[in-house]
């Protein structure tokens, strides 16, 4: 038998992966890999992985963290198809819970990629509920994008249509556009708009440019 152990792994699962970690290729069932530090860090290569799963659907957690903890469950599986087999089994064993799709498998791994090298930006997530950050994930193009949306539908309380709405408005963009344009704002800017509004064809100066009036009298 064969015993592999490693340290915390600081929520990054995928160092099992083949590229990082050949020798779980070849794990059998007498082989452990064990994995100190983390929740649920125990690899054995495999149908046991599925215990994984059932200790988090009896841990009751609140929904969007239960996925979060299932996406990083399959991004610690290095084979492919993890997500739908971890769907099937879902299926197969907990009928009574819904949310179990191939589909929805594979937002759960997003989710967890999408957060897992930032605490605080998996803190905010935590905060909304799953369909709202469904809407996020598949709405938004970038870190930046996403960071906006999950702070102003926390701040808003944005219900999931409004947060719809705004990711279809380009919210984020035009709020962007907003601070470079307040950024551009200055006094030498304001003495510009108020020349061009009162001459045809208008030629500025600025203040410091101007003769001094009292020397010249």
């Amino acid at each position: 038998m064969k015993i592999f152990a490693t340290g915390d792994t600081h929520w990054n699962f995928e160092r099992f992966r083949p590229e990082y970690f050949p020798e779980g290729q070849e794990l059998t069932k007498k082989d452990v890999v064990l994995q100190l530090g983390d929740f649920v860090g125990v690899w054995f290569g495999d149908e046991r992985d599925d215990e994984a799963l059932d200790t988090l659907l009896q841990t009751e957690l609140p929904e969007a963290e239960l996925y979060l903890e299932i996406g990083r469950a399959i991004c610690a599986r290095p084979e492919k198809g993890a997500a739908v087999m971890a769907a099937e089994y879902l299926q197969a064993n907990y009928p009574e819970c819904g949310g179990f799709s191939h589909r929805n498998l594979r937002r759960m791994r997003e989710f967890y990629r999408a957060y897992a090298d930032s605490r605080g930006l998996r803190a905010l997530a935590l905060k909304l509920g799953w369909t709202q950050n469904v809407a996020i994930l598949e709405g938004c193009e970038g870190s930046q994008e996403r960071t906006w949306y999950l702070r102003a539908a926390l701040e808003h309380r944005w219900t999931k249509s409004e947060l719809l709405e705004q990711i279809q408005a380009g919210a984020w963009l035009q709020s962007t556009l907003d601070e470079q344009t307040d950024s551009c704002y200055t006094e030498e800017n304001t003495e510009s708009v108020e020349c061009l509004e009162h001459e045809e064809n208008p030629f500025c100066v600025s203040r410091q440019d101007l003769p001094d009036v009292k020397k010249c009298l």
